[in-house]
């Protein structure tokens, strides 16, 4: 008895397997139809915004966090920042 030719549908009862894979069952398959090839020097590029973020943050938590502790003082803070501020104004930062 002759089988019916496999196809490719769900809806309908077929004299196959349910694991049954036809020859003729990667014919549509395409591969890497939307690959996007990208540079390594403009990936670096793109996520040193974020990197410069996250570490801002970071370092906003720690200077927060020895505040509250008391472990540094605010007085000293506005002096750092002070000193800081005119010595990239001198250097024409």
């Amino acid at each position: 008895m002759q089988r019916p030719p496999w196809r490719k549908v769900l809806y309908l009862r077929q004299p196959y397997e349910d694991n049954y894979v036809d020859a003729s069952f990667l014919d549509s398959l395409v591969l890497n139809a939307n690959l996007h090839r990208y540079e390594y020097a403009s990936m670096c590029r793109n996520a040193m915004g974020i990197v410069q973020q996250l570490s801002l943050l970071s370092i906003f938590l720690s200077i927060w966090s020895r505040v509250l502790s008391k472990t540094w003082n605010h007085r000293d803070l506005l002096i750092l920042d002070t000193a800081l501020l005119l010595c990239g104004y001198a250097a024409g930062l």
